[in-house]
């Protein structure tokens, strides 16, 4: 049987119940405070950005392996000429020579003044630099074909830009033939004249006309430069 007291009794606790479910679900502003809040239970994303300040800088790590060596590069393009350089010091710039048979060859004699120069007893041609000396030594075998009363005489001759075989030393070198073979030598130092293209080569006379065989001839021109 429903009494007036079983209502009023309904009445209240169902008012008790939805009064505190109200109030669980409006909560003022502001009036949530740290005590309220369990410790560790919030995130990151229950804050508002720019909410939570960085942390400071941490150290460096440990420096990590090094890479693999990379392929190389293709080679870039070739520099373009460089300017030339300044002369070089003095000293030897050059050497020219000869060795050979010049045999068998007729002296025509004329007192020594009719020289003949054999083709293989010259040099290669040199053209000169300012400063260049040149410093001859040659020598010459020759024997008479019959026996002569005679003397071989053996010049340093040099030509300047494709033009006659000119004698070089004043002072004559011979020897007798008397004896069957002569051997004269001469050694001289020559200036060149720059611009000037030289070829030397061994000058051989006798005083009178004397088939040479057999004959060899033997020259060095060492250019110095100054």
């Amino acid at each position: 049987m429903v009494s007036y007291s079983n209502v009023i009794a309904t009445i209240a606790l169902f008012v008790a119940l939805g009064g505190s479910s109200y109030a669980a679900t409006q909560i003022a502003k502001n009036s949530v405070t740290s005590k309220q809040v369990r410790d560790r239970s919030l995130l990151a994303r229950d804050f508002r950005p720019g909410q939570l300040k960085a942390g400071a800088v941490g150290s460096a790590g440990a420096e990590g392996p090094a890479g693999p060596t990379g392929s190389a590069g293709p080679a870039g393009p070739v520099g373009p000429v460089g300017p030339v350089g300044p002369e070089g010091p003095s000293g030897v710039v050059g050497v020219l020579g000869f060795e050979a048979q010049y045999s068998p060859i007729n002296v025509p004699g004329n007192n020594g003044n009719t020289r003949i120069t054999p083709q293989v007893c010259k040099t290669a041609s040199y053209t000169a630099a300012s400063g260049d000396v040149a410093v001859i030594n040659f020598s010459a075998t020759g024997s008479p074909t019959a026996p002569k009363t005679d003397v071989l005489y053996l010049n340093a001759m040099a030509s300047e830009n494709g033009g006659q075989m000119e004698p070089r030393n004043s002072v004559d070198a011979a020897e007798s033939l008397q004896d069957g073979t002569a051997h004269p030598t001469v050694s001289m130092r020559l200036p060149l004249v720059a611009g000037k293209t030289y070829v030397f080569g061994a000058g051989l006379a006798t005083n009178s006309a004397v088939t040479i065989s057999p004959g060899y001839c033997i020259g060095v021109v060492t250019i110095v430069r100054t």
